[in-house]
């Protein structure tokens, strides 16, 4: 895994990319980022991101985790669709739920062991597991540890830890809310990984869901989108808590 990342903030992502690849001396297809969720809990109209040199061995570990968590499940007896991303930043991995209305009281006991279980394969990266399509209690998303920062040898701020930021494709927004009187902080929360959401979307990178809202939820998404030249979002799924598809406007293809 790389050791070297560095921090770097642009007018929205394109810019911030082309930063990142100007200072490390890599090309766009070689480097590998993650948003500073807290930059844009703020309020900030700025994309700030840590970047750094994808893993060779991603691959290799993704396949290597993906055995181990389905034997992991298959020697509790549990069943569910298992989905491994790795980066230089986090080990990712979502279980899905087989069927509507599955209990997910052994899912989190066995989604809070992980951590430990897989503890050889996490070379420092994040485990961030998460929960999805469960039929009871509130969304799992494992806790995310404080990351330390310094700076190298050019006076730029760089991370030997690993960082604690949000993942990329996916948007947990914490646990369920159905009262917008549960605090600002939360709403502030949702606003940001919207926000990420879109700049992703201009990016380049297709549509992007943000998950499992409630319709209070949903609104704040869609608000936020509304705020955004060449997006648009959707409500897509069934049931009261659906999820937000944010997709450039027609017109800007």
């Amino acid at each position: 895994m790389s050791e070297k990342w560095i921090e770097v903030e642009g007018a929205d992502l394109a810019q911030a990319l082309e930063k990142a690849c100007s200072e490390l001396g890599l090309t766009r297809e070689s480097l590998e980022y993650d948003f500073d969720l807290n930059h844009f809990r703020g309020g900030a109209s700025t994309v700030r991101i840590l970047a750094g040199s994808k893993d060779p061995q991603a691959a290799r570990l993704s396949a290597e985790i993906d055995v181990r968590v389905k034997k992991l499940l298959e020697a509790q007896n549990l069943h569910a669709t298992v989905s491994i991303r790795v980066t230089i930043f986090a080990v990712q991995i979502e279980l899905r739920a087989p069927g509507p209305g599955t209990a997910d009281h052994a899912f989190r006991a066995f989604a809070a062991t992980l951590e430990k279980d897989l503890a050889e394969y996490m070379g420092g990266r994040d485990p961030r597991v998460s929960l999805r399509g469960f039929g009871t209690g509130d969304p799992f998303e494992s806790p995310r540890r404080e990351r330390r920062g310094g700076s190298d040898d050019r006076g730029r701020r760089s991370y030997n830890d690993r960082p604690r930021f949000g993942e990329r494709g996916r948007f947990d927004r914490g646990p369920r809310s159905s009262r917008p009187d549960d605090g600002d902080e939360r709403d502030e929360a949702l606003r940001g990984k919207a926000r990420i959401a879109i700049q992703k979307v201009i990016g380049g990178d297709g549509s992007v869901s943000v998950e499992d809202l409630n319709s209070y939820e949903r609104r704040l998404v869609h608000l936020v989108v509304r705020e955004s030249d060449g997006v648009v979002s959707h409500s897509v799924g069934e049931g009261t808590h659906k999820d937000v598809l944010i997709e450039r406007s027609k017109s800007e293809d």
